[in-house]
């Protein structure tokens, strides 16, 4: 499959208007140490994802006489990571899928369970040109085919006046034919359409990479397990279905209260939900946050995003297919269950204006994937062989309300940070859409920013 943050700017394409920067990497991660304190408080997070356990899970082990509870506003764990169980001979993944590089605390996670890796070497993509299905080297027959890609490449390096990753590629030259490649390389991948991404934002955000340019997916395990399995103490204490609706922090000690009305009391509260919950104003601040950080959160992107997963009764593809870049309703599928079972399932993948129409078909969403695989496949080859299907709409999701965050503009890293600050040392907030060192929209990011909120408050208290 199309594998995010490739390091684009290691390949030495340029446009009219690009300056590359050369990616710096680091060799390892450095481990932060964080102090212990005696500290006998309580600290409140607001969201069970994969930032609020991190959290939570730092905080028990370096502040052991600190309350430290969860509240989470679902019936379950994980945000963003779930999996779809019984469906397929193996567990498919609903939301984040890839572990991006070696270099970060949750690849070191992952690697201390039993979770072995799938081998991708002789994966191939295939890519749909006008009415023709073609492999990848096909493709490059094409010169409309390779202006799209490295047009793609290149907004990730580009520090021109503002623009976006469409108009970027019109600019230089990729006609409607393949804007679809170019969608899907952009857009598509970073949570939102091509027209919608600052290619400013996205190229400032990748400069700053450093977690490795390989991406792995595992072939035996979820996410979901893994976090189960690590995290099992932390996750057995979350508060579930407490929807946490007002934080006031006027006075000393803050006063939450949730949909039900009851009431809890912190001494410091970190929150951790979605920015798509920040913007819509489903937590009440008391007094109303700052205005720098209300306009942050409203210059950072949340789109809609759904994956659609189908099991077939044969499969139809190429038995080493990574992923098919299409030019209709769906802009990605993958081979799912390449290396993880013998079911035939395909993952549809479709992020902004296209998952923002799909969310309005509902059901009929299912219909409209089918006929775009039969025209790529031949007619009826989907439709007749369709075994089942399952629909994942995040935007959908009450709590979530979409995919990921995504740079709208040029200042994307400044707008991170200043969500990413506390507020008079009593409101916190991590998730990924706070990190602010390129490593958002992951799991590893979201990770990363509860070390870093952890730190700050074992720091204060030590």
């Amino acid at each position: 499959m199309i594998q995010r943050r490739k390091f684009l700017k290691q390949l030495g394409i340029a446009l009219p208007g690009t300056l590359l920067i050369p990616s710096i990497l680091n060799s390892c991660k450095k481990e932060i140490d964080f102090p212990t304190t005696d500290w006998a408080g309580k600290i409140i997070i607001i969201g069970a994802g994969a930032s609020g356990i991190y959290s939570a899970y730092i905080l028990k082990k370096y502040a052991k006489n600190a309350t430290i509870e969860i509240h989470e506003a679902s019936n379950t764990y994980g945000g963003r990571i779930r999996e779809l169980d019984g469906f397929a001979d193996f567990k498919v993944e609903l939301g984040a899928e890839e572990v991006h590089g070696k270099n970060s605390k949750w690849y070191e996670i992952v690697d201390s369970t039993n979770a072995t890796y799938i081998d991708t070497k002789n994966e191939l993509d295939f890519i749909m040109l006008d009415s023709t299905l073609k492999d990848e080297d096909e493709a490059k027959n094409d010169s409309d085919y390779n202006k799209a890609v490295t047009v793609a490449e290149s907004a990730a390096t580009y520090s021109g006046a503002e623009i976006d990753c469409e108009t970027f590629a019109q600019n230089n030259g990729v006609p409607n034919r393949t804007m679809h490649v170019l969608n899907a390389r952009t857009g598509n991948e970073y949570g939102t359409s091509a027209s919608k991404l600052s290619a400013n934002g996205i190229s400032a955000e990748d400069d700053l990479w450093s977690s490795g340019e390989q991406n792995y997916n595992l072939a035996n395990r979820s996410y979901y397990s893994i976090l189960n399995e690590k995290y099992s103490d932390i996750i057995s204490q979350i508060n579930y279905n407490s929807q946490i609706i007002d934080i006031n922090y006027s006075n000393e000690t803050i006063v939450l209260k949730n949909q039900n009305g009851s009431e809890f009391f912190a001494d410091k509260v970190i929150v951790t939900v979605p920015i798509k919950i920040l913007k819509k104003g489903d937590i009440n601040f008391i007094p109303t946050i700052p205005a720098e950080k209300t306009n942050a959160m409203n210059n950072i992107g949340m789109d809609s995003g759904m994956k659609i997963i189908i099991k077939f009764s044969t499969r139809f593809w190429d038995a080493n297919c990574g992923s098919i870049i299409g030019n209709g309703v769906v802009p990605e599928y993958w081979y799912s269950s390449k290396g993880r079972g013998s079911d035939p399932v395909l993952t549809s993948f479709i992020m902004g204006d296209k998952a923002t129409y799909l969310s309005t078909e509902g059901t009929n969403a299912i219909n409209l994937v089918l006929a775009d695989l039969d025209t790529m496949f031949g007619s009826g080859v989907a439709s007749g062989s369709m075994l089942s299907y399952h629909i994942c709409d995040w935007s959908k999701e009450p709590f979530i309300g979409g995919s990921y965050s995504y740079a709208m503009n040029k200042d994307i890293i400044a707008h991170r940070t200043t969500l990413s600050k506390n507020i008079n040392k009593k409101i916190y907030f991590a998730g990924e859409a706070t990190h602010t060192k390129g490593h958002n929209s992951t799991v590893h990011g979201a990770i990363e920013t509860a070390e870093n909120v952890s730190k700050e408050i074992l720091d204060e208290l030590a």
